[in-house]
């Protein structure tokens, strides 16, 4: 079965993430790094991931970016981003991420780049 990763820190990004796709796909919702990178080795299934990007941690998500890369290649990395961190989300892309979303974003719009 395909599922989604998402991995945020704070829970107002990890909820509007959920809502808009808990009814549409199978999810596994991570809180820290080492958490979403352990599910990164244990789960074969996941086809995409959202990783949200904090302003007090750009260089350890920088860093985190490039394990995920490392670690599964082939895996579709959407960068989550807010108006304080959208050229975080940005340089993401520039690096490997299949896309980004700046939060808020409407339900349909995350939906469409999960699918």
């Amino acid at each position: 079965m395909n599922g989604i990763l998402i991995y945020a820190t704070d829970e107002y990004t990890r909820e509007m993430i959920k809502e808009a796709l808990i009814n549409h796909l199978p999810l596994i919702i991570t809180e820290d790094r080492a958490q979403c990178l352990d599910v990164l080795r244990q789960k074969t299934g996941i086809t995409k991931a959202f990783i949200a990007a904090s302003s007090e941690e750009g260089d350890a998500d920088r860093e985190l970016f490039e394990q995920i890369t490392a670690l599964k290649p082939e895996l579709k990395v959407i960068a989550v981003g807010d108006h304080d961190t959208e050229d975080m989300a940005a340089e993401a892309v520039r690096h490997g991420a299949a896309g980004y979303i700046i939060i808020p974003a409407e339900p349909n719009a995350i939906l469409t780049l999960a699918r």
